[in-house]
């Protein structure tokens, strides 16, 4: 069974709602959750925070075919100490981030952009995967709840390229992915820029997370992730199979 799988191609809307159930729910836990933060503050050198981060509550389609996900947030260490118990503390946290897939197109190409790892990350060190990706904040939500991932993408765009997001001609969320080993869902989106050199933009790119970025033509798609799947990351190997789904539903 693949590890990450599509749950719907889309436009996609994203809100944040309360959950008055949970507030019970980490109290009843409250005493192991802070056990376990504690020990990780112990341990030296983490850099680690408890910020909050959005978890899934559900999704569906319209009538329209359009995407609709909500989730609520949660705090970081109520997170980890749900991971760190191996299936014991199940609090229902299921992490949503957004990934990324950058197109650089121009009259007469159109690259794909991957990144390479660096071997220093905790997660696939080493690893090939589609950039930028990261959690979204509660900085990003609006009124009446709406959560503006589109500007989140566009930060990370900026701090895993080392580009300013002003070379991005338009992002688009399409997707929704569900990683089914680590239980986190994924916000599929393209971020387009044209008219740009792709070599020019790779030899000003620069990002303490990756080693090497890597421009792939369109047309060497397929067999570029066929010949390192096994060194890329799940989740880019799904994302790039529902980009070219999503290509083919738009252009039919």
């Amino acid at each position: 069974m693949e590890d990450c799988r599509i749950v719907f191609i889309a436009p996609i809307h994203v809100s944040c709602a309360d959950r008055p159930e949970w507030r019970g729910l980490v109290r009843k836990f409250e005493e192991r959750v802070q056990s376990e933060w504690d020990a990780v503050l112990r341990t030296p050198n983490t850099g680690i925070y408890n910020g909050l981060m959005l978890s899934f509550i559900n999704a569906f389609l319209d009538s329209e075919g359009v995407g609709h996900i909500t989730g609520h947030y949660v705090e970081y260490r109520h997170y980890l100490a749900q991971r760190n118990s191996r299936g014991v503390l199940d609090l229902g946290i299921k992490p949503i981030g957004v990934s990324g897939l950058v197109t650089i197109t121009t009259a007469t190409s159109s690259h794909v952009l991957f990144g390479k790892r660096a071997d220093s990350v905790t997660q696939y060190p080493g690893y090939w995967e589609l950039m930028p990706s990261g959690g979204i904040d509660d900085c990003f939500v609006e009124p009446q709840g709406l959560i503006d991932y589109v500007a989140k993408i566009r930060q990370e765009f900026e701090e895993e390229t080392g580009l300013l997001a002003d070379v991005i001609h338009g992002v688009r969320g399409f997707t929704l992915l569900l990683d089914e080993a680590e239980n986190v869902y994924d916000i599929g989106c393209e971020i387009a820029i044209e008219g740009v050199a792709p070599m020019a933009l790779q030899e000003r790119m620069k990002a303490e997370e990756y080693c090497e970025h890597l421009l792939i033509l369109e047309e060497d798609l397929d067999s570029f992730v066929k010949a390192v799947a096994p060194e890329m990351v799940p989740t880019s190997v799904c994302l790039v199979k529902a980009w070219k789904q999503w290509k083919l539903n738009r252009d039919s």
